[in-house]
């Protein structure tokens, strides 16, 4: 007696187990019981002949897409083809007056324009440089599809920020 109870407890946990993969792979189903549908076993069109009706044979199950991490939705990065084109903004600093800029960024990341060169990563990360007065002043930053922003500085440790957005 003792021995069948121990062994009704024990097919608990794989049973637990099943129903609880059940929820997991079909919620919508799981509590269904063989035949509540109505639907047969079997062959459905039994002949003589062996044969079945083909609306009556079983589909292949439809496969499921993995799920997205819940951490961070997907979405699209900007890049150099979303950043490309022409730019106009200004840097601003407690050591320089306002200066406004304009510069192209091609569909590879490439940055251009008067004196201004650098790159824009398929991410959006931007970095460069641009001369001035004979001093080289470097950039980092980031380009999106319609603005950008970041950081400047000189050698002598001047800096600021500079701002943009697309042309």
């Amino acid at each position: 007696m003792r021995g069948a109870r121990l062994a009704g407890k024990s097919a608990i946990k794989p049973l637990c187990f099943l129903i609880a993969i059940a929820f997991l792979l079909e919620p919508s189903t799981a509590l269904a019981q063989a035949g509540s549908t109505g639907g047969n076993i079997g062959k459905q069109d039994k002949s003589v002949s062996g044969g079945q009706d083909e609306s009556a044979r079983p589909r292949a199950a439809k496969k499921v897409p993995p799920k997205q991490s819940r951490s961070a939705p997907a979405r699209a990065q900007p890049g150099p083809s979303a950043a490309s084109g022409a730019w106009k903004g200004v840097s601003t600093g407690s050591c320089i007056p306002d200066w406004s800029w304009t510069l192209e960024i091609t569909s590879e990341g490439t940055i251009s324009g008067n004196s201004i060169s650098g790159h824009v990563s398929r991410g959006g990360a931007a970095s460069g440089t641009v001369v001035s007065g004979g001093t080289t002043y470097s950039f980092a930053g980031h380009f999106g599809s319609s603005v950008g922003s970041g950081t400047w500085k000189r050698p002598d440790g001047c800096s600021g920020t500079w701002t943009g957005t697309k042309s």
